[in-house]
């Protein structure tokens, strides 16, 4: 039973993180751009201090895959706030991709899509894709391998810090 919890112990925080680094890290992939979307979005949050603006500006652009899946993609800045890719230039980027519709573009970007909760991942560079381009992030090798090797270097220790507790209790001091 103390086994038991406390590989659901060791297990809980692994999943967590593993999730934040998914959502976190950079990613590429290569898409037509077939269009671009400015509106103006309301913010929902009523308690902002006097003087605050009550809405922002929100780019939306519009992707193909090969596969002939369709993406869409928000284009906004991340200023000085979380996550800290300190991005400035999303009006910027949202004019070079209106010169790219209809053109393959390779794109870096972070983020979940979800239909329920209405988000959508965030562009953090877009640029025209050269002849067969494969995508690859190697920060997000990189990261994801060290936090494999932590977590394989941990679970061995973790696993006998609970199986001590379970030994203890079966000896018969004599």
């Amino acid at each position: 039973m103390i086994r038991t919890a406390g590989l659901i112990l060791f297990l809980v925080p692994v999943l967590a993180g593993s999730l934040f680094l998914h959502y976190l890290l950079p990613r590429y992939t290569v898409a037509v751009v077939t269009g671009v979307e400015s509106k103006r979005a309301e913010r929902a949050n009523t308690r902002l201090p006097e003087g605050s603006p009550d809405a922002r500006d929100q780019y939306l652009v519009f992707l193909k895959r090969d596969g002939g899946s369709d993406m869409v993609f928000r284009n906004e800045d991340t200023g000085w706030g979380f996550p800290p890719y300190y991005k400035f230039n999303a009006a910027e980027l949202q004019a070079k991709t209106t010169g790219l519709i209809g053109k393959p573009a390779l794109i870096e970007f972070y983020g979940w899509r979800s239909k329920i909760f209405r988000i959508f991942p965030n562009i953090l560079a877009l640029d025209p894709a050269p002849e067969g381009a494969v995508p690859t992030s190697y920060t997000r090798l990189g990261v994801f391998s060290l936090w494999g090797l932590l977590v394989v270097w941990l679970f061995p220790r973790w696993l006998e810090l609970f199986g001590r507790r379970k030994k203890r209790k079966g000896v018969n001091p004599a």
